[in-house]
């Protein structure tokens, strides 16, 4: 090994913090009411109190290790939502992160984490301290990389071993990492072991039971929809352990010398779990309340069907209850504190999300609230607004105009393009840059294809497309090539819209208006992220209109747009059917 000084960790994700720099907002020029909006706001926030990482060190909120590593990356005051959220994350409470895209919420719940787990010495002792769950593959490697980001004083070796299960990925059994990041699908396969179905009579995986962190990242996709099954595989897994944990039943008992964590190592979990079950398995089968479950099942709060009918798992559970316990949910562990070494520690939910509905018994906010009713809220300012510092351009266009105003908002130059009729358009900008890193959005992986093709076809060249039905390599290779700056314009779908942090993304265009606003929010908060100015083209046909003026009327209101929410069926079909929202502030009798 060669003696020359360590490289500098590499930058993190811009989404997590803010740098070093003046939080006043910048001058603008020209903008909408939208926009103008926006400056207040930002003005707002640049004449709020810092808090400095520092500070939060001295308090007991962070560790001195982790303060030091965020500093090393230039990052010495938290966001308004990071100095909220992290002394409540680092007290263990179970946590809503609720707060706009570019706020730093990854770093919010990674600071605080990282430094309980440093605190409590659960560093490299081979044993899983955190789970963080995201929506997809490529979050996973982002918030991995943000936890390598935090290093030591050598600034070479990162404060925790974090794993993310990307598809090329596997967990080591042998060498557990302190962070595993993955998808809802693949903790529940690989982590937390449902299928193999052990954990239904108290036989859980060596990295289950001393998770003491889950975090659901981008949490209001995950309570919903096509992830609904994995994640209650989960919670069932999760729960059954936090039950019978507090029995004592899945950890060695703890000696007099054992400190935080016990030096107990993942063998002593056998013969925990021997001396619990019975020899015959088929006469003891444990907890089984999710063999009914239907589809409907997946969509209702995930302990409406967890009631204990079999006393708690059936077998020698029942001989070893503490005097005084009483029969509940069989998944009911939520909340009690565990027992045995290195188990001595209640488990903490943290839930981040840039959009979490909350008006209906089935959105993700609901299912928070009624889940976690203990749960601490921290809600950003501009919570289900546009971001901040940004402006915003609105063009009306058809079928015949579409091509040519999306030329226009690249700034290709007109002689390059074919002659087209010239679109509605709302207000121009003839200087735009061809040299601005774009993203540029629709909402099909065809349209996404045929879009990329249309850019290079009005020249310009530096193009990729990024949707699901290109492979995970390719999507990372192209994600990282746009990142360099060896792609000017980046066509995704939404699959680029959550999350996923493109350093200096400074033009978003919605070639294909979102489907509702969800979708809208996640997209625009593409650009203008941690403080940095940045600017939004909307081309919009007649079948979006009504979605276009409920969002603007909210932006002119100063108001979120949560009414125009629907996570279950589009806007336009929605408002359809019942008009403008009868529940939204302004309609309300």
């Amino acid at each position: 090994e060669t003696a020359s000084a360590p490289p500098r960790p590499p930058a993190p994700p811009s989404r997590v913090a803010e740098p070093r720099a003046s939080r006043a907002a910048e001058e603008m020029s020209g903008a909408d009411d939208d926009a103008t909006a926006a400056a207040a706001a930002a003005a707002d926030e640049g004449s709020a109190t810092s808090t400095s990482f520092a500070s939060l060190a001295s308090s007991s909120s962070l560790h001195a290790d982790v303060a030091r590593a965020l500093s090393a990356l230039g990052f010495d005051d938290a966001t308004t939502t990071q100095a909220a959220a992290i002394p409540s994350i680092a007290a263990n409470d179970d946590v809503v992160l609720a707060a706009e895209t570019g706020s730093g919420k990854t770093f919010a719940y990674l600071a605080p984490i990282i430094s309980n787990l440093t605190a409590r010495n659960a560093v490299g002792v081979g044993r899983v301290g955190a789970l963080i769950l995201c929506p997809n593959a490529t979050l996973c490697a982002q918030v991995a990389a943000a936890a390598d980001s935090l290093r030591r004083a050598d600034g070479a070796t990162p404060l925790v071993r974090t794993v993310a299960l990307t598809p090329n990925a596997m967990l080591d059994d042998r060498n557990l990492p302190d962070v595993v990041v993955a998808t809802p699908a693949r903790a529940a396969a690989d982590v937390l072991r449902f299928n193999d179905g052990g954990w239904r009579r108290g036989n859980f995986h060596p990295a289950v039971v001393h998770i003491r962190h889950v975090v659901f990242d981008e949490a209001d996709a995950l309570l919903s929809g096509g992830y609904l099954r994995a994640v209650r595989g989960c919670f069932d897994v999760l729960y059954r352990e936090e039950k019978l944990a507090a029995l004592g039943l899945t950890a060695p008992p703890a000696s007099d010398d054992d400190a935080d964590v016990a030096s107990a190592d993942s063998s002593d979990l056998g013969d925990v779990a021997a001396d619990r079950d019975s020899a015959d398995v088929t006469a003891d089968p444990g907890w089984t309340g999710d063999a009914k479950r239907n589809d409907a099942a997946y969509e209702k709060d995930w302990r409406d069907d967890h009631d204990d009918v079999g006393g708690g798992g059936g077998g020698r559970d029942r001989d070893r209850r503490p005097r005084g316990y009483h029969r509940g949910p069989a998944l009911g562990g939520k909340g009690l504190v565990g027992s045995g070494a290195g188990r001595d520690f209640r488990r903490q939910y943290v839930f981040a999300a840039a959009t979490v509905m909350s008006n209906g018994k089935k959105t993700p906010g609901a299912i928070i609230r009624h889940g976690f009713p203990d749960a601490r809220w921290v809600q950003g300012k501009r919570l289900h607004m546009a971001v901040e510092r940004v402006t915003q351009e609105w063009i009306s266009v058809d079928d015949r105009t579409r091509a040519d105003a999306l030329g226009t908002a690249l700034g290709i130059p007109l002689a390059k393009r074919s002659d087209a009729p010239s679109a509605d358009v709302d207000k121009t900008d003839a200087d735009v840059s061809r040299r601005d890193r774009t993203m540029v959005f629709v909402n099909s992986s065809d349209a996404c294809e045929a879009v990329a093709a249309e850019v290079s076809r009005q020249g310009l060249h530096r193009v990729a497309s990024f949707h699901a039905d290109v492979d995970a390599s390719s999507r990372a290779a192209r994600l990282a090539a746009f990142a360099r700056g060896e792609l000017d314009v980046l066509v995704c779908t939404d699959s680029a819209a959550r999350g996923v942090d493109v350093p200096g993304v400074t033009h978003v265009v919605q070639a294909e208006f979102a489907g509702n606003a969800v979708d809208y929010l996640h997209r625009i908060g593409r650009t203008a992220r941690a403080g940095a100015p940045g600017r939004v083209t909307n081309l919009y046909g007649e079948v979006n209109a009504d979605l276009v003026a409920a969002v603007r009327d909210a932006a002119r209101r100063g108001e979120g747009v949560e009414s125009a929410f629907s996570r279950k069926r589009s806007f336009r079909k929605k408002y359809k059917k019942y008009g403008p929202s009868r529940t939204a502030p302004q309609n309300r009798k």
